[in-house]
């Protein structure tokens, strides 16, 4: 047997490194991406320390924050993005607002404005009506000059100095409803409460973007209770499609910040706006300043559009602009430049027209405070105030502030007309409610963030807060109902009430919508064939158009009345208060009055009422006492006059002021004190001709040797 052959063994030095030590294996390092970073490595003697250390590189710099991100840390407007749900909520909100509208008209009557829009707004809505069904000769100049007017001077029946969106949207819902058996009154109002309604819808949807849903939920219900705004809705006039342009144009705006093709609808929302009513002009003022301030390398493209391409909107949208562009618009601004101040109660004095200058510069912010219900008034306070402690944050919260702080102050500047309460500012009650909105959810969260505020209450903190805000609602609409149909003249209890506002000096009517149903009925039933009225202080067109529609008794003679008078009818706007009309309010015994929370709007007296003897005084803004029955009297008058005059019967109506009682006997013992004087001597002169007799009881003016009228 032979030995067995052993396999000669190799040294170790021979031996593979992988079957001496598998872990000792090496494989081949995977090669690093380009742009990957190099890993640090831990140098152990003996192991790795004869490799050389790989240089450790700066990091790279992170991302940019995407352009949403940034939006999200700066604004939340900006971010947020409207769902089906907002969407859903804003449609019921519309529909509410107008049902709420179209509901309410009875007690509305045919107001001043409404009167002098009627012949223009049904014939621009024949001319467009027309032009839409193919008609191209309406496009000639001798067509559009028939349809539009031709001198914006305020003596062209179709007042062109008017703007044009106004009379297109009212005569058109005129002209597409005359088949429908719509009183036309009324449907000449219908498109202003559609406009009401959108303007509701869209507030929603802006201050749920702004101030989130709940917000934009708050923002929404206090424009719409309002109660002048709500007032306004129910009249064919400019101010409730003037605050939806304004809505309009701020969502496009704000939309053109950041998406630069909205620049367009930035542009055509403008020239709606210049289109509705003069003092859009002065848009661009809070706009291009809110944009140099916050967005100041993205607002460019809209001021480009606003300045370069609204004008061509503008004017292809008024047709009075086609032939001769810029002299009739300059035609245009001129009238509204040098338009008389229209005359105006303020404070126990009359401003304006013949007084003096126009109402001092606290007349909008004094109306916006006690004509706007106490709750909003409030939660726009804190709006205002959340908007300036966020001013660095948020910016849409001051874009509201200042577009709303625009034409309050345009309207306070000592030049500037002021009258008819808050309608030449109505433009700032949208954003004042969008600040609510803001108001309302500031103040929400700043309770829910106190630390003195124990954690289970914190969750109970939104609930009562909306529950409160729905306590409020119910006032709110509880005071339009008890308002109603005196919205337009709305005073709140800082003042006292409509009644507080009556005594203190303050105009408590002044649109003439008081003639409603209930003072036609009256009127009717005095009317006889060729019955003589005389309207004092109210727009004699309304009577006519009245008539025309067969309202009013077509026997009665209004416009074309002469002396002597069956009956007068006197509108209580104290601005509009000559000698006649003070001497009838204070002095005559009416035949009726219509008053609305204790406050006198129209009062019918008879045609000799001035020749009877003088009624008790009631409580009225009154004058300093009179001394002396026979002698020459020194009268501090109601609207302020100091006058002179030779008093001869006690029986004598009031001479140059607004007397709560037609003469002083010797005997009289009046306490209150005088209100505020006027700088003028001079009255507004009555509606009466000149040529009426001045021997049936209407003293002479010692001061002015002239007929009081």
């Amino acid at each position: 047997m032979s030995p067995r052959k052993r396999k000669p063994q190799r040294a170790d030095s021979e031996t593979p490194p992988d079957e001496k030590n598998p872990q000792s294996r090496t494989e081949p390092r995977p090669t690093p991406p380009p742009d990957s970073q190099p890993v640090a490595r831990l140098r152990i003697v003996g192991l790795n320390a004869a490799e050389r250390p790989t240089p450790e590189e700066p990091p790279s710099p992170p991302p940019p924050p995407s352009r949403r991100a940034e939006d999200e840390k700066w604004d939340p407007y900006f971010s947020r993005r409207v769902r089906l749900l907002d969407f859903l909520a804003a449609l019921i909100l519309g529909v509410v607002a107008f049902f709420a509208v179209v509901t309410t008209y009875r007690g509305f009557g045919h107001s001043w404005d409404e009167a002098l829009y009627l012949r223009p707004a049904a014939a621009a809505g024949t001319w467009v009506w027309d032009l839409l069904r193919g008609d191209r000769s309406l496009l000639e100049e001798s067509a559009i000059t028939h349809a539009w007017g031709v001198v914006a001077t305020g003596d062209d029946p179709l007042h062109p100095e008017v703007a044009p969106i106004p009379k297109a949207v009212i005569g058109l819902a005129m002209t597409a409803l005359s088949g429908y058996g719509i009183p036309e009154m009324q449907a000449m109002r219908l498109p202003i409460a559609g406009a009401f309604a959108l303007t509701v819808a869209l507030i929603y949807l802006i201050g749920a973007r702004a101030f989130g849903r709940m917000g934009g939920l708050v923002a929404a219900l206090c424009y719409g209770l309002m109660p002048r705004v709500f007032g306004h809705a129910h009249i064919a006039a400019s101010e409730t499609l003037f605050a939806l342009t304004l809505i309009l144009f701020t969502w496009a705006y704000l939309a053109g910040v950041k998406r630069p093709f909205m620049a367009v609808w930035c542009a055509l929302a403008f020239a709606l706006a210049v289109n509705t009513k003069v003092t859009a002009l002065l848009l661009p003022l809070p706009a291009f300043l809110w944009g140099q301030i916050y967005h100041r390398r993205d607002y460019a493209t809209n001021a480009f559009f606003m300045l370069f391409i609204a004008p061509i909107f503008a004017w292809l949208l008024w047709p009075w602009l086609w032939y001769d562009p810029l002299g009739n618009f300059s035609e245009y601004l001129r009238f509204y430049a040098t338009h008389q101040s229209t005359a105006v109660f303020y404070m126990g004095q009359k401003w304006g027209y013949i007084y003096g200058p126009p109402a001092p510069w606290h007349y909008p912010l004094v109306i916006t405070a006690i004509g706007t219900p106490p709750w909003i008034l409030a939660l726009a306070i804190l709006g205002i105030a959340s908007a300036w402690a966020h001013c660095k944050s948020r910016s849409v919260p001051m874009f509201f502030f200042l577009m709303a702080g625009a034409f309050i102050a345009v309207c306070s500047m000592p030049k500037a007309p002021k009258y008819d309460g808050e309608r030449l500012f109505f433009g700032a009650f949208a954003f004042l409610a969008l600040l609510a909105g803001g108001g309302y959810e500031w103040f929400v969260e700043g309770i829910a963030r106190r630390t003195w505020v124990p954690a289970m209450l914190r969750r109970w903190i939104r609930p009562l807060a909306a529950l409160l805000f729905f306590i409020c609602v119910g006032v709110g609409v509880a005071t339009i109902r008890w308002v109603h149909p005196n919205e337009l003249n709305y005073f709140n209890l800082l003042v006292g009430g409509p009644k507080g506002a009556y005594e203190r000096g303050f105009e408590t009517s002044y649109w003439g919508e008081a003639v409603n149903e209930e003072v036609i009925e009256y009127l009717n039933s005095l009317t006889k064939p060729g019955t003589k009225f005389k309207p004092l202080a109210l727009n004699e067109l309304a009577f006519q158009n009245l008539q025309g529609w067969g309202l009013l008794s077509s026997e009665g003679v209004y416009a074309a009345a002469t002396e002597p008078f069956d009956y007068y009818i006197l509108q209580v706007r104290q601005g509009f208060f000559g000698n006649l009309e003070r001497a009838l309010h204070y002095g005559a015994e009416p035949l009726r009055t219509f008053s609305a929370q204790g406050v006198p709007r129209i009062q019918v007296f008879a045609g000799d009422a001035l020749t009877k003897p003088p009624r008790r005084p009631e409580k009225t803004p009154s004058p300093a006492p009179s001394q002396s029955r026979t002698d020459t009297t020194t009268h501090t008058l109601g609207n302020g006059t100091s006058s002179t005059a030779t008093q001869t019967l006690a029986i004598s109506p009031a001479v140059k002021g607004d007397e709560p009682t037609t003469a002083a006997t010797a005997d009289d013992k009046r306490t209150t004190p005088p209100v505020a004087r006027d700088p003028a001597l001079r009255e507004i002169p009555s509606t009466v001709p000149e040529t009426r007799r001045t021997d049936r009881s209407f003293p002479t003016d010692t001061a002015t040797s002239e007929p009081v009228l």
